[in-house]
């Protein structure tokens, strides 16, 4: 074959301007998936968080509701609802907290320079054991309900801290001990 017969003969392959728009078709395929991949990454770290968030929430309303329904009639929130103070008398004789011993008093305390809410123990016999409980919340607070003119009921509020811009209204929890004894009281003085 002589050079005029083979240069009238194309050659199989792509051009420079179909390799060229073929890349630009692949990159644009590509910046999609990665914004799908960054999209779901974001979402399963929010996810995450509001799990924290539940768990912690759950942790801390089965802790003070406990420690609420089992208290005496003795209970009381001091420094302006930063601080819940529960008694016990026999009712938490060989508790967990005192190691089998007999509790007699707990305090929830929340310090907003720590933003941590802790818990004291005072056992009998044993010096007062204070340890953190949850933290990074923006506001723990606790306001008595009173019946009949003594305390029979604790609301609480949890606020969290904020998670990339949330507002504040989100991210606030309200919840309700009773104490057992306060309403078998009211129960029994009104029959």
């Amino acid at each position: 074959m002589s050079m005029r017969e083979r240069s009238g003969m194309r050659q199989g392959g792509f051009t420079l301007i179909e390799l060229m728009i073929a890349m630009v078709i692949g990159l644009v395929i590509l910046l999609g998936a990665s914004q799908v991949f960054l999209a779901s990454r974001q979402t399963f770290e929010r996810v995450d968080q509001l799990n924290d968030r539940q768990e912690i929430l759950r942790f801390l309303a089965d802790s003070v509701s406990l420690d609420i329904r089992t208290a005496d009639n003795n209970m009381a929130v001091t420094n302006t609802g930063s601080t819940l103070i529960l008694r016990y008398g026999e009712s938490r004789s060989e508790d967990p907290y005192c190691s089998g011993g007999n509790l007699e008093r707990v305090d929830y305390q929340f310090v907003v320079e720590t933003s941590t809410l802790s818990l004291t123990t005072h056992c009998s016999g044993v010096d007062p054991i204070e340890e953190p409980l949850v933290s990074n919340l923006d506001l723990v607070s606790f306001t008595s309900g009173n019946v009949n003119g003594s305390v029979a009921y604790i609301d609480i509020s949890v606020r969290f801290s904020a998670l990339d811009s949330e507002a504040t209204t989100g991210r606030e929890v309200m919840f309700r001990a009773a104490s057992r004894s306060a309403i078998i009281a009211q129960v029994n003085a009104g029959s």
